[in-house]
């Protein structure tokens, strides 16, 4: 067992039972007392854990609050389970190997694998990677050569571009690369699954990632925005959410510059998200799939958008409801 487990185990036991034996320690680990007495002084005297010896007891204890470890084991738990659950999707399952999964179940601790056995985490639905493509993308930002890319918009009309690799993100569960493209001469969004072939080329790249005036533009350009949409200048958008969708978004967090106003109104408490967006699409997506309980509010043409969308599943299901009486007249 690494000292990285006896630590965690000699610091859950001072904080959860409130003392520890080197002997216990010694016998759980089948090491030698010698060496959890020295893992004791790494705690004491690296890590400025505040522990005091009782010699009468022959026990170790903190003499003050230790919170450095504190949920260690529960962290481990909690990454363990994500890492199972990225492996059982299609997506990652040609990423993860049996190495990386038997490290990771390693790294929890023995009292805590039974924990981890009964905790899943179910990855949301996802596109499977091409191999070919991604590899392609990590040798070009390993070798810092630009690539040659065939790419299929969303109106399914093909183009060939030469771009730069920036980042490789994955949002949603769905793979995105974010690119200077050479041709337009900005940082762009490419999404991974309509990339129809890709090459790397000769030609080194323009812009260096060890520039740090570049490197914090990408930055810049990539946490500009509520979403995957990015590029462009950011506004402020309002959605008021009610009932269920309060609920559910209290505990969420939908951006890390969002701001929340709750209110009274005739009908209930509200409460007001307000983030920024570069393109509105995959906002309003998330706030019609709240149903009723969600309203676009600012600015106007947000909120036109959503009254659009709106008249047109109320038109939909009249449609349908006229079919139906068709069908089935009385």
């Amino acid at each position: 067992m690494s000292q990285t487990e006896r630590i965690a185990y000699l610091d859950r036991r001072m904080r959860e039972r409130g003392w520890v034996t080197a002997a216990e320690v010694a016998d759980h680990f089948e090491v030698s007392s010698r060496q959890v007495k020295r893992d004791i002084e790494y705690l004491r005297w690296r890590l400025d854990a505040p522990i005091a010896y009782d010699g009468g007891k022959r026990r170790y204890r903190y003499e003050k609050p230790f919170i450095q470890f504190r949920f260690a084991d529960e962290r481990k738990v909690l990454f363990s389970a994500l890492v199972k659950g990225w492996a059982a999707s299609e997506a990652y399952q040609p990423l993860v190997t049996a190495e990386i999964l038997a490290g990771i179940e390693a790294a929890v601790s023995k009292e805590y694998r039974s924990v981890a056995d009964r905790i899943r985490y179910e990855a949301p639905s996802s596109e499977a990677v091409d191999l070919e493509v991604f590899a392609g993308l990590c040798r070009g930002m390993r070798d810092d050569r630009s690539l040659d890319l065939e790419y299929v918009n969303l109106q399914g009309e093909a183009s060939k571009r030469r771009v730069e690799a920036q980042r490789l993100v994955n949002y949603g569960g769905v793979w995105y690369l974010i690119a200077w493209d050479q041709l337009r001469e900005g940082l762009r969004t490419f999404h991974l699954g309509r990339i129809r072939s890709l090459a790397v080329s000769a030609q080194p790249n323009v812009h260096d990632e060890k520039n740090p005036a570049w490197k914090a533009e990408v930055e810049a350009w990539t946490a500009s925005g509520f979403g995957i949409f990015r590029g462009g200048k950011p506004f402020l958008t309002t959605v008021r959410l009610r009932g269920a969708a309060l609920r559910l978004a209290e505990s969420q967090r939908w951006h890390q510059d969002q701001s929340d106003t709750p209110g009274t109104d005739n009908e209930g408490a509200f409460l007001d998200r307000s983030v920024s967006v570069v393109d509105t699409r995959e906002l309003l997506g998330r706030i019609l799939a709240f149903g009723g309980d969600a309203e676009a509010v600012s600015p106007p043409p947000f909120r036109a958008q959503w009254e659009g969308e709106v008249r047109k599943l109320f038109a939909r299901l009249n449609r349908g409801y006229l079919q139906s009486r068709s069908v089935h007249p009385k």
